[in-house]
């Protein structure tokens, strides 16, 4: 063997190990995303069970009748707590650090009713701050998506069943 058959063999070699390292460090990747979603995942439950948060929620539930009452001065830190609260997940929801499938149950459907209650909230805020919710409107218009396509996609399944 010469000096240039080894430098080939090395060669090979060295190709087979880099592409060996690359898909090891692709798959440390992958449950790396994966474990650091669970991890906001976890987040988003225990942060969204917190007293102070289910408080907030219910005092604007009962209001989903009277919204005019939510403009008064009188709800302005449970309506600002929650459109923060929603307004972070949905920016987190938008940059791809929680899924999505989180909010295709329960979690979205309290979302929709939350932010119908609080338009009129944010349309006031929104006078100031442009921006204001941002995040937690495209949540809610991700959630309404979602729904009007499941909705579909139900009624074609039954259709077909015929």
């Amino acid at each position: 063997m010469d000096i240039k058959e080894i430098q080939i063999i090395v060669s090979i070699l060295s190709a087979i190990t880099t592409l060996i390292l690359s898909i090891f460090g692709y798959l440390i990747n992958k449950w790396n995303k994966k474990k650091t979603q669970l991890d906001v995942i976890k987040e988003y439950y225990k942060e969204g069970d917190s007293k102070e948060l289910v408080q907030s929620r219910k005092n604007l539930l009962n209001l989903i009748d009277k919204r005019d009452a939510i403009l008064n001065n009188g709800f302005d830190e449970d309506a600002a707590f929650v459109c923060n609260f929603f307004n972070k997940w949905g920016m987190m929801v938008r940059y791809g650090n929680l899924p999505f499938y989180i909010f295709k149950g329960a979690s979205g459907q309290g979302a929709i009713k939350i932010y119908n209650v609080l338009t009129g909230f944010i349309e006031k805020r929104r006078n100031n701050n442009s921006l204001y919710a941002n995040d937690f409107e495209y949540l809610y218009k991700k959630i309404i998506k979602f729904d009007q396509k499941s909705t579909r996609r139900k009624w074609y399944f039954l259709w077909l069943k015929k």
